[in-house]
């Protein structure tokens, strides 16, 4: 079923027991698509990094504390980016959490259009998850590793520029939880 999204992001891992635990857990909040993706390939990283399955709960109070940019809506994050934006669930359908400059942006899809269509698009891997970007990074610091994602210093909402050389690794909930405070929330 996942074959164009794995075979886009070049993954080949495969879920473990403890994948199958948590995707127990969370059946009753996130829609059935993205049950089956994480019983398949588990949590973690797919393309090294470029995107990571998680666990919600591990960043579902960082999302709470960014409600002046949610609205207060209630969202639950499962996916984060190489560059630490968020994809969060609400029910109905996906938002992007864009934590470098304090957005929440509507995909305007339901979970099986994001997954089926959206991530899998080359513009959306080029352009939204940027991918040549990442690959210069990973180039000069790195492939960040799973506890690690990639900030820009100086910080977007400060000035930086989306370009290699401003491109740092860093823990990434700290990370996000620095930007948070950048932005004042």
């Amino acid at each position: 079923m996942w074959e164009d999204l794995l075979g886009v992001l070049r993954t080949r891992r495969s879920a473990t027991p403890s994948d199958h635990l948590l995707a127990e857990a969370w059946q009753d909040r996130l829609p059935d698509e993205l049950m089956s993706l994480w019983r398949e390939v588990g949590l973690g990283p797919l393309e090294d990094g470029l995107l990571t399955l998680i666990q919600p709960d591990e960043l579902l109070e960082e999302v709470e504390a960014w409600a002046a940019v949610t609205q207060g809506r209630s969202l639950i994050p499962f996916m984060r980016t190489a560059f630490l934006d968020l994809y969060c669930w609400d029910g109905e359908a996906v938002y992007t959490l864009d934590v470098h400059m304090a957005e929440l942006r509507p995909t305007h899809l339901d979970m099986e259009s994001f997954l089926m269509f959206f991530l899998p698009d080359e513009a959306v891997i080029r352009d939204v998850l940027r991918r040549p970007l990442w690959e210069q990074a990973c180039a000069l610091v790195g492939r960040p590793a799973a506890d690690e994602g990639l900030i820009f210093v100086p910080a977007l909402c400060l000035g930086g520029q989306e370009v290699a050389a401003q491109i740092r690794r860093a823990r990434w909930r700290e990370a996000i939880a620095v930007l948070r405070g950048l932005h004042g929330l």
